[in-house]
């Protein structure tokens, strides 16, 4: 998991940028953290603002407790 996770998960509300993959970043740090997230938390407790998956970057990610 990610140190921003690991210091922040607790919080009644966390946001993370650029939750979609950036094609021509070598590391995609946000977007893997979030796609892990989506994984093993509740639908209800993730919400998404993302005009286009296809993008190629971007995105706003918020983990509601």
């Amino acid at each position: 998991m990610n140190k921003d996770w690991e210091h922040y998960g607790d919080a009644p509300i966390v946001a993370f940028h650029d939750i979609v993959e950036h094609e021509k970043r070598e590391d995609n740090g946000p977007s893997e953290l979030w796609e892990q997230l989506r994984e093993i938390l509740p639908a209800d407790m993730t919400k998404e603002f993302v005009k286009d998956w296809n993008q190629g970057c971007y995105g706003i990610g918020v983990v509601l407790s």
